[in-house]
């Protein structure tokens, strides 16, 4: 991993202003990759580029939403953005949820890379665990923007945000549970008993409880471990004292499923 200094980003955004012409005849894109993440996963953003073409130096800002992710790593850089300087401003990335990259060819020789190649990456740890949607997106600060030619020409930069869509743990927890079983009673309603046919995906250790209508737990079947295919489960009429809409759960240690039974 690099980090920028002071001296080189005063370099490229000094240096070559001074003797580059404000032209723009040419233009590249810059972009993140979009993500779909859970609380406390680790991922890693990928900072992609198009229209790369005979590049001699590049810098700008990267920033997003500390509260919800934070930045653990920054680096693996193209191996075609020879450097000698260090590339990456990560004082405040932490804390403050933005860093300034810097590259510019040592030697002042143009770069061109295949489409969609990638600059760099960015590994982040998600912090939250509501369900909650963050960019990364582009900017100036700490880095200004400016992406220079060969042809000493100051270059148009399109910036394409990144989309970063965090699953809250009640998602993650009806996704595992839709995904390890199924219930469902016959008959339903009822008036004396019924039978719960659990449908089960993959094998699990779960409970199963029965709650009445006011929320209490009438019964507590004993942990035991459920292999895939299904099973059937007698709830016989003792447990069912009153009317009402009563809750069966099955609970394991990854997440909690509920089905609704209708006592008549």
């Amino acid at each position: 991993m690099t980090h920028t200094n002071q001296t080189a980003r005063l370099f490229l955004s000094v240096g070559l202003l001074f003797l580059l012409p404000i032209l723009t005849h040419a233009q590249v894109t810059i972009s993140a990759t979009d993500h779909i993440v859970e609380p406390d996963e680790d991922f890693t953003v990928q900072i992609k580029t198009s229209d790369f073409e005979g590049v001699i130096g590049c810098q700008f800002s990267v920033s997003w939403n500390p509260e919800v992710i934070r930045l653990k790593d920054a680096g693996n850089m193209n191996p075609a953005l020879v450097s000698t300087i260090e590339n990456f401003n990560i004082d405040s990335a932490i804390t403050q949820g933005y860093i300034g990259f810097v590259w510019f060819h040592p030697a002042i020789t143009a770069v061109t890379l295949e489409e969609d190649a990638t600059l760099f990456e960015l590994e982040f740890e998600v912090e939250t665990d509501q369900a909650v949607t963050d960019t990364i997106k582009f900017g100036s600060v700490p880095t200004e923007i400016e992406v220079a030619s060969e042809s000493l020409e100051t270059l148009d930069v399109v910036f394409e945000s990144g989309i970063i869509q965090v699953d809250g743990m009640t998602d993650v927890i009806e996704r595992r549970a839709a995904a390890a079983v199924e219930l469902q009673a016959t008959p339903n309603p009822f008036r004396e008993s019924t039978t719960l046919q659990i449908d089960v995906k993959q094998a699990m250790e779960a409970t199963l409880q029965v709650f009445s209508p006011q929320g209490s737990l009438v019964y507590t079947f004993p942990a035991r471990t459920f292999a895939p295919g299904q099973q059937m489960v007698e709830l016989p009429e003792y447990l069912f004292k009153q009317k009402g809409a009563y809750l069966v759960k099955i609970r394991s240690t990854d997440f909690v499923t509920t089905y609704k039974l209708i006592a008549q």
